[in-house]
């Protein structure tokens, strides 16, 4: 196979082996491997060292169900594109080396385990293993994240958001959604609590920053001039946050209660002003809810709810005609020739529009 050839398998393969090659420089990535449309199925799957260079999108490839490979002693270099691009997953990432790949290592959306493998970049792999779950586990064993390029930048070990687990035997920084459970691990675990609006809040190991979404860097929050530590007010846990004119505005809740509160602050994130508890109905925390774009008490609705039943006013329409009749209703003596509903026992035109 020559070193400029590109490798597509679709389906029905089972029990096959690539050793020693190399794709380098493949518009459409460097190998792909994907089950059939019609039910042709790719599994048992070895790549066995060579590697892949500058392809476009990625440089391995498993899509339309394929998961079933095993990847040893390969490297992974500059592809633009992460290294593997894995939408069900992969079996195993063994002693294989990613450096330099276009924003990721590797991406999985599926169960994946990489173990002994090593991650290095002077600038564009911001993230080794990145991943999107819907269920199942990525686990990470004794891999190592390195930068070497000039500056403050940084390569985080994992990115894993959706909802699964990711269990790691070893040190590195990683970062998980609030739907990823983390087992193990001896570096800073970094976890996106929300990014609805202009600001993500995140929680780094027992602390709390204010980042733009999409961003790596913001404010700490502060209270009384020191870094506010989660589990400093009991139970208390921050749920979202967004940024104001003059600051911040951070919500909380005690979690399982009908328990709320904003703080404000300034624009470095230290503690201006509360709002002490309210409940979630209370208009001081259903009127902050359009400015967080977050429905903070799960009401189902962001924001102040409406009281109407309708757009064409018909519901209020009738409200008001019961309490006229009712109100300036024709004595029984007198006859109109005309009948009027009117006002239902316990219907209160004022404070209880109709439902």
């Amino acid at each position: 196979m020559s070193a400029a050839s590109d490798l597509t398998v679709l389906g029905n393969v089972s029990q096959a082996t690539v050793f020693d090659s190399w794709m380098n420089a493949n518009a459409q990535g460097g190998a792909r491997f994907a089950n059939s449309a019609h039910g042709g199925v790719a599994s048992g799957l070895v790549w066995m060292g060579g590697g892949f260079r500058a392809n476009g999108n990625a440089g391995l490839i498993l899509d339309n169900g394929t998961h079933d490979m095993t990847v040893k002693g390969a490297y992974f270099v500059s592809n633009n594109g992460p290294g593997i691009d894995a939408t069900s997953g992969i079996t195993l990432v063994q002693g294989s080396g990613f450096e330099n790949n276009q924003g990721s290592g590797a991406i999985v959306q599926g169960s994946a385990t990489f173990n002994g493998d090593t991650f290095s970049t002077y600038g564009p792999e911001t993230t080794g293993i990145g991943g999107y779950l819907a269920g199942g586990q990525v686990t990470v064993i004794g891999d190592l994240a390195e930068f070497y390029g000039s500056g403050s930048g940084t390569i985080q070990l994992a990115n894993v958001q959706g909802q699964g687990t990711l269990a790691v035997a070893g040190n590195g920084g990683v970062v998980v959604g609030p739907q990823v459970a983390v087992t193990g691990g001896a570096g800073a675990l970094t976890t996106v609590i929300e990014a609805q609006g202009s600001t993500s809040l995140v929680q780094v190991g027992n602390d709390y920053f204010l980042f733009p979404v999409g961003g790596s860097s913001g404010p700490e929050l502060s209270f009384l001039g020191a870094p506010f530590v989660a589990g400093q007010t009991g139970a208390w846990v921050a749920i979202g946050a967004e940024k104001t004119a003059s600051g911040y505005e951070v919500a909380w809740q005690v979690p399982g209660t009908d328990q709320y509160a904003v703080w404000s602050t300034d624009s470095s994130g230290n503690f201006q002003s509360t709002t002490g508890v309210v409940s979630g109905s209370s208009s001081a925390l259903e009127s902050a809810e359009p400015s967080f774009h977050q429905d903070l008490n799960n009401d189902g609705t962001i924001g102040v709810p409406t009281t109407g039943t309708g757009s064409s006013g018909t519901a209020s329409l009738a409200l008001l005609t019961n309490y006229m009749a009712s109100t300036f209703a024709t004595p029984a003596s007198e006859s109109t020739g005309v009948l009027t509903a009117a006002q239902s026992p316990g219907q209160d035109f004022l404070t209880k529009p109709a439902v």
